[in-house]
């Protein structure tokens, strides 16, 4: 798919108006996560699919790395506070047409995953100093 098209689908979800809690950025950074995950631990395979655990844990890794000790601000700055909501995005993405998935496959693969604060701080610091919850 390329970029248009991509920009277009994101559009469409926006304009449904159903996930309005996500900012539409979000679905980019899923994308290119997923995009990431998949050169990373895929490229060698005909079998290029995540289950919703492996790409909760990638999307994880990604923003880690992308966002370092400022990942969970900046995903809960665009309405992601939980696992769940990775499968509200990559769900509104497949019903675009933009990603695929088995028939295995469903949303709730996604719900409660990890705690995000904690996967997305605890790398960050020692124990003794770990943010709250």
């Amino acid at each position: 798919m390329n970029d248009q098209s991509f920009d277009e689908a994101i559009y469409r979800i926006v304009k449904n108006g159903k996930n309005k809690h996500i900012n539409p950025l979000a679905f980019y950074f899923l994308r290119d996560a997923l995009d990431t995950a998949t050169l990373k631990y895929k490229k060698d395979s005909e079998n290029r699919h995540f289950t919703g655990k492996e790409l909760s844990e990638a999307i994880a890794e990604y923003a880690l790395e992308s966002y370092g000790h400022l990942a969970y601000h900046v995903l809960t700055t665009w309405g992601i506070t939980k696992t769940d909501d990775f499968g509200i995005i990559v769900y509104a993405l497949i019903n675009e047409g933009v990603f695929g998935k088995t028939a295995e496959d469903k949303q709730s693969d996604f719900d409660n995953v990890y705690d995000l604060k904690e996967k997305l701080y605890n790398p960050m610091f020692p124990c003794s100093i770990a943010l709250k919850k």
